[in-house]
């Protein structure tokens, strides 16, 4: 867990209120309340807090593990099983298993990338579509995406529509 009382005692003791950081420097009075509640702070405003207090990030926060957990895998999912709280575990689905086997328009898609040596991250910015949306293809998890989507694919790619759905 990121907590920021150091940015909250750093700035008690360099005089810097949090007026003056909206006020003066910008940042929205919503991001420090969000703070307040230990919500994540974007690597850019960090960086102009180091800017504005004149200090590096270790002034200003702390990391500390939340909770230790055990990987537990079953069937579809994995289950991370909290050691110190009792709390229900959290599961998340399995990508690829053998239960799961991705479809063949993910590997065809997959392999298309890899000979040209596009990255999922390259191919979202280029062909317009969501990182999400090209991961479920990949994965398997969407067996039948839109037309358009397909379409954008392909050409993002350099490849025809027919090329990128055969076999």
């Amino acid at each position: 867990m990121i907590a920021y009382q150091r940015l909250w005692d750093l700035m008690k003791e360099k005089g810097v209120s949090t007026y003056t950081l909206i006020h003066t420097y910008g940042i929205s009075s919503n991001q420090i309340n969000r703070w307040k509640h230990g919500a994540d702070m974007k690597l850019s405003t960090l960086n102009s807090l180091c800017g504005i207090l004149e200090c590096e990030p270790s002034d200003i926060l702390t990391y500390t593990r939340d909770d230790v957990f055990s990987i537990q895998l079953r069937d579809r999912e994995v289950m991370l099983v909290s050691e110190t709280k009792a709390d229900t575990p959290l599961r998340v689905p399995v990508e690829k298993s053998a239960k799961n086997p991705s479809h063949p328009l993910g590997d065809k898609l997959n392999r298309i990338m890899k000979e040209r040596g596009i990255p999922a991250r390259l191919l979202s910015k280029q062909s317009g579509i969501p990182l999400p949306t090209i991961r479920n293809i990949q994965y398997g998890r969407t067996t039948n995406p839109r037309t358009e989507t397909l379409i954008s694919l392909a050409q993002a790619l350099g490849v025809s529509l027919e090329e990128l759905m055969e076999k």
